[in-house]
């Protein structure tokens, strides 16, 4: 995707990049606001205790803590630099990293 942002957004790819995906926490935490979607039957046994409607929270909520840690890397000014030191740092919430759950309710109305 870096290189297709290269090429057709030439020295301003970073800041398009970035706003290409600046919506994507909101969009997600908006799919939370509604109805659990369809799910197959076996998505309906609890796991560890948990009711699907919980599971699928926490996995939404996950997904906009990484859009929102992303972003949050990228707009610190040094592109793609900030997100290789914290993936070297085993920083990133995609590498199992906790979130600020309360941060993230929050900045998105979850």
């Amino acid at each position: 995707m870096e290189d297709d942002m290269r090429r057709s957004h030439g020295e301003g790819w970073l800041l398009a990049w970035c706003m290409q995906v600046a919506n994507q926490p909101q969009f997600m935490a908006e799919q939370m606001r509604g109805d659990l979607p369809e799910l197959p039957d076996y998505a309906y046994e609890y796991i560890d205790g948990k009711m699907p409607e919980e599971l699928w929270q926490h996995y939404q909520q996950r997904i906009v803590a990484i859009y929102h840690q992303f972003m949050d890397l990228l707009s610190q000014g040094e592109g793609l630099s900030a997100i290789q030191q914290a993936t070297m740092d085993q920083a990133l919430v995609m590498q199992g990293r906790s979130i600020n759950c309360s941060l993230i309710n929050k900045t998105y109305g979850m």
